[in-house]
């Protein structure tokens, strides 16, 4: 390892602390979330990548002692759920390690880092930065299997299959990180008998659409988050846009749900997301789902499994603009602009093993067959 890289814990010699923002990758699967809670038991993402830096002495405490986030100025862009995977999530840290050395730093981090967290980019930042705050947009993807828009009539037929199946006390598989076990998963591989030809899923997607677009704008999101009070001013978030089109992972048919918005609550894209593919396939009126946005009605909303959601992407344009205005005074001098255009190919890489990593899930477990089969919105019960 570099000496001029990972500086000596001894304070004669080791660097002064640069803010740095480090624009990272992760397969969630195996991760409690992305959020450190300093659980051995339970490892997140931060907890790893904060042990690597601590390993190499680019920051002098890890996550767990005493006011850690405020000693270490650390920060993320965006918190991910257990299960969730990311393509372009950020954390803003004090590093111990000068600016001209930045660019050797993911390739040296990734020595401490197993191959499900990758480092793209270290960035050096003015002091007051803060991932959170200067992050204006966040867009995500969730990736289903085609066989998740089935309409009305089939959707009740596989209901009804999978209810026959727990009737002869045959196992189904239980709740796990992604799903249900690869054991159980077997007795779901019939959903491909109920897939929607071609007409019928063009007519699904745009009744899925037309459901999206009432996300859109400013509204409360009681309903779509751990039970909380619908009258709080946090419930309300900005969509930008939300929709779903056609995909392919590897030569096998998908779809794809953009979800764009400044922040999300947690567990809100995935209840989002869900409410709406329940909506369709049990044939839901649009005043039913329009009255889950109602802050005076309390509804229980299914929420689906995390192994489809990724956070694909950050905006940063405020903080790009902010620098045009004050480049040429104090630290802002000489910091470069949030451009990820030069790490694009390795992160597209790394994008095509996220999906992969989706699609061998949902092949081997069923998590989303095992949902719709056990999953009604219309039956779920006010709260």
């Amino acid at each position: 390892m570099s000496e001029e890289v990972v500086p000596h814990r001894d304070p004669a010699t080791r660097k002064p602390k640069s803010k740095v923002l480090l624009i990272l990758g992760y397969i969630g699967t195996d991760y409690h979330g992305s959020a450190s809670n300093a659980d051995v038991d339970h490892p997140t993402v931060e907890d790893t990548l904060l042990e690597a830096l601590h390993t190499m002495k680019l920051i002098d405490q890890t996550a767990g002692q005493d006011n850690w986030t405020t000693k270490l100025a650390f920060q993320r862009a965006s918190r991910t759920d257990k299960g969730v995977h990311a393509l372009s999530n950020a954390v803003s840290v004090n590093l111990h390690c000068e600016a001209k050395d930045l660019h050797k730093l993911p390739a040296q981090i990734h020595h401490f880092l197993p191959e499900k967290i990758r480092i793209f980019c270290a960035l050096p930042v003015i002091s007051s930065f803060n991932s959170y705050r200067l992050c204006t947009g966040r867009k995500y993807n969730y990736y289903l299997p085609l066989y998740s828009l089935l309409g009305p009539t089939k959707h009740l037929a596989f209901a009804e299959h999978i209810k026959s199946l727990q009737e002869l006390d045959m196992p189904l598989g239980v709740n796990t990180l992604c799903g249900e076990s690869t054991f159980c998963a077997e007795k779901y591989r019939c959903i491909e008998n109920f897939m929607p030809d071609k007409c019928e899923l063009d007519s699904l997607l745009e009744k899925v659409n037309a459901l999206f677009s009432k996300f859109c704008g400013t509204h409360s999101f009681h309903n779509f988050t751990r039970k909380c009070d619908a009258a709080q001013a946090s419930n309300y978030r900005y969509i930008i846009e939300m929709k779903i089109k056609s995909f392919n992972i590897d030569e096998v048919d998908y779809l794809a749900v953009h979800i764009h918005g400044q922040s999300f609550m947690l567990n809100q894209i995935r209840k989002m997301v869900g409410s709406a593919i329940c909506a369709v396939n049990e044939g839901l009126s649009d005043s039913f789902f329009e009255s889950l946005l109602n802050k005076n009605v309390q509804k229980y909303i299914p929420m689906l499994p995390a192994n489809g959601l990724v956070l694909e992407s950050l905006d940063f344009h405020g903080y790009n603009s902010k620098l045009d205005r004050i480049q040429p005074f104090g630290n802002a001098k000489d910091k470069p602009k949030i451009d990820l255009s030069p790490f694009r190919d390795e992160m597209d890489e790394f994008a095509r093993r996220v999906q992969r990593q989706i699609l061998e899930v949902e092949q081997t477990q069923r998590p989303m067959a095992y949902w719709l089969g056990n999953t009604m919105l219309s039956s779920s019960g006010a709260q």
